[in-house]
């Protein structure tokens, strides 16, 4: 839960002592609104709303969760709008070039625009990821602690032969596609099996 600057909790508290008082005074329609503007000050505060200019990947992530749910511009995107393609690719292009375990840490959990492959088992899903650093968090565990048992583990010829398959795959489904038209996931997730896959990382 984030923490709440004085301001913001003295407006809230404000509003609770005056719903509070109403209601010792027997005048409930004053208490009811009191009370309200107690809940309405929390929302505000416990759900911010999303920036509209995102610099990182929580800020992309917030962005596209609330247009997902806009229908007006929802439809302008599938339409083929220039200004609503042009904000989908740059915020997708922001959560794409974050790794998951950054994303992680920040708490930008997937949009409704991404795919997520299933578990392999070889790496845990971001929501399991996000759910962890929370648990640990609430354990006083460094984020650095987090970051470093959540990166990746590359050097061992097995990780290097599955990333390979994963490319052969990857290339195979889009070997007629142009390279700037696959999916921002795709090519991410090609970035990162070709350098497990390097043979500079091994020795």
């Amino acid at each position: 839960m984030p923490e709440m600057d004085a301001a913001a909790q003295a407006a809230i508290d404000g509003a609770i002592a005056s719903a509070n008082a109403a209601e010792k005074a027997g005048n409930h329609a004053d208490r009811a609104k009191h009370a309200s503007t107690a809940l309405e000050l929390m929302k505000a505060n416990f759900h911010p709303a999303a920036p509209t200019n995102p610099v990182d990947a929580t800020g992309a992530s917030a962005r596209l969760t609330a247009l997902e749910k806009d229908g007006a511009w929802c439809q302008k995107l599938f339409s083929g709008d220039g200004a609503a393609r042009e904000e989908f690719d740059r915020l997708t292009k922001l959560i794409a070039d974050t790794p998951d375990t950054e994303r992680a840490l920040a708490g930008a959990s997937r949009t409704i625009f991404e795919y997520e492959a299933p578990a392999s088992g070889a790496e845990a899903s971001l929501r399991d990821q996000i759910s962890f650093v929370n648990d640990a968090r609430a354990d006083d565990t460094p984020d650095e602690v987090s970051r470093m048992l959540l990166s990746p583990l590359r050097g061992n010829p097995k990780d290097r032969a599955f990333a390979q398959r994963q490319l052969d795959l990857i290339y195979r489904a889009y070997l007629k596609v142009p390279r700037a038209s696959w999916p921002a996931e795709i090519s991410r997730a090609a970035r990162e099996y070709a350098a497990i896959a390097s043979a500079d990382i091994w020795p």
